[in-house]
């Protein structure tokens, strides 16, 4: 047992995990799972599931890249390792319980690495600045993440995501990424579909990145 006195989360109940976290007198109290839980459904307790879900779930995808995971690892930012720092970084952008265009898959940059990025045929349709091939750069790289998120009902996950990561020769300007039928099908059950990208490149032995806030390619 812990008892927890900041969170990344804000005000928390309920389970996380293996875990059971509770309100007292004396603070909040963090204990193993017992071997059987009823999950509750008090609305802060379904809030904090959410909260949790979005922001583990995005911030795992972004991990999960060993680029994004690099330059998160050498950023100056509170947390110990990668996955927290996303974790961390990307609390406030959250609205109640949804990701926002604000969230980061790496820290923001002054200019974006986007011409121009649609959503046509189920497929993600995007075209690189005229400007992002650097001619002392190299070794090239795009990240795209797009995010299924505000459910129009209690049924459907908290939110859905599809990640793409490729390399990118000197000169490639458009770029397709058609998203997976299960997640097509999922479409209509969502509010809004939001895509953000990454474009990476080594520059005087340093990796280097161009990215903006995400982009609302579905809003309904």
């Amino acid at each position: 047992m812990a008892i927890i006195y900041n969170s990344v989360l804000g005000k928390i109940r309920g389970k996380v995990g293996g875990f059971v976290i509770r309100h007292t007198r004396n603070g909040v109290i963090l204990a193993t799972l017992p071997a059987k839980y009823t999950k509750s459904n008090h609305p802060d307790a379904i809030r904090t599931r959410n909260l949790f879900t979005s922001l583990s779930k995005f911030s795992s995808e972004v991990n999960d890249n060993p680029f994004l995971k690099k330059i998160w690892s050498k950023c100056e930012v509170p947390g110990t390792i990668p996955y927290r720092k996303i974790l961390k970084a990307n609390r406030k952008y959250l609205n109640g319980e949804f990701l926002t265009i604000n969230n980061l898959v790496v820290p923001k940059t002054t200019s974006s690495p986007l011409k121009k990025i649609e959503f046509k045929n189920n497929t993600v349709n995007l075209t690189l600045n005229d400007d992002v091939f650097d001619i002392n750069a190299e070794d090239f790289h795009l990240f795209v993440l797009t995010v299924l998120t505000g459910p129009k009902n209690k049924k459907s996950l908290i939110l859905q995501t599809e990640s793409f990561s490729k390399t990118v020769n000197r000169g490639e300007f458009v770029h397709l990424f058609p998203l997976d039928r299960p997640l097509t099908l999922e479409l209509s059950k969502y509010n809004e579909m939001i895509t953000y990208t990454c474009f990476l490149f080594s520059k005087d032995l340093e990796r280097n990145w161009l990215s903006s806030e995400g982009i609302i390619l579905m809003n309904k």
